[in-house]
């Protein structure tokens, strides 16, 4: 009966507690999160890794002076019958490639360039990817491109330039009917003879010393580029463009063998661009073109020696 009685006193007790209890409800605090909505944009990859240099037509400026205003650019000049080396951005200039309102200029397998005999005159702009080529001019370019860019208005103008070494370059410009259609003639020629003082290898041995003259050294080159519109819309424009040169480079030979040389070069490039706008957004250009690259060289090649395998 006693421990009834403790069972029942407890259970009392447990249920008093319970009920004298008050449970607290927690509260969280609200958390708010603010967004903003970004529209997409569309980029292209060439606009970042284009740079443009305009040319001035009235300064009549050197492939040189125009390449070197920008400062991924280094050019270096031998002489006047030679192409220039370019290099992008300390990249070796044989991984170079250049180009012509998008026509290639260079022979990808032999890097044989005619950029030396583009007449300057006919330059508007030019396009320098550093970086490598982009995808729509359809090229390795490992080293970088270079797209020059025709004028797309030019005026009839003459200039004449001379130097040392028999030097002198003189160019035509042309227009033909309206200022859209024209054409460009540039033809240059030296000398480049020259006197030295010969020792014979033997610096302290005055007898044998003398004054030698280095013969043969001529060369000639002649640039042609025409750039003729066909048809012209708001919709459709049509153009012919071309480029040929002619060059003529006497190749010296050693001093006490004579072996004499003339290198021609021919190079005729003709191609016709389309260009459709298809919306005010998006636009299509097509390219024809054709290309002859000719080169003999005549003279007599020097024997030095005989092996024997």
């Amino acid at each position: 009966m006693l421990r009834n009685l403790q069972v029942v006193l407890s259970t009392l007790v447990c249920f008093s507690l319970f009920a004298n209890s008050q449970v607290e409800p927690q509260v969280l605090e609200s958390i708010e999160i603010r967004a903003k909505r970004h529209r997409p944009r569309s980029v292209e990859i060439t606009e970042h890794l284009s740079q443009s240099v305009a040319i001035d037509v009235e300064k009549n400026e050197s492939l040189k002076q125009v390449l070197q205003k920008n400062s991924s650019v280094w050019v270096e000049t031998l002489s006047q019958e030679m192409a220039p080396r370019i290099s992008l951005r300390g990249q070796s200039g044989s991984e170079n490639r250049f180009f012509l309102e998008g026509v290639p200029l260079t022979d990808g397998q032999f890097n044989a360039d005619f950029v030396g005999a583009l007449p300057m005159a006919s330059v508007g702009q030019v396009d320098i990817y550093p970086d490598g080529s982009p995808v729509g001019l359809n090229s390795d370019g490992l080293g970088g491109a270079l797209d020059f860019q025709l004028w797309g208005r030019s005026r009839s103008s003459l200039s004449f330039k001379t130097g040392n070494l028999g030097f002198l370059e003189g160019y035509g410009r042309q227009s033909l009917g309206n200022e859209k259609r024209w054409l460009v003639l540039s033809a240059s020629k030296s000398d480049e003879n020259f006197s030295y003082y010969d020792d014979s290898g033997t610096a302290y041995n005055l007898s044998d010393d003398s004054f030698q003259q280095r013969d043969h050294n001529r060369f000639v080159k002649v640039g042609l580029v025409p750039n003729l519109p066909i048809y012209e819309s708001s919709q459709f424009n049509l153009r012919y463009f071309g480029f040929n040169s002619f060059r003529q480079l006497e190749i010296p030979g050693s001093i006490a063998v004579p072996a004499f040389g003339d290198l021609r070069q021919i190079f005729h490039l003709s191609a016709l661009k389309a260009h459709y706008q298809i919306t005010p957004e998006v636009s299509a250009t097509h390219l024809f073109f054709s290309r002859l690259n000719w080169e003999g060289f005549q003279g007599r090649i020097q024997k030095i020696g005989r092996a024997h395998v």
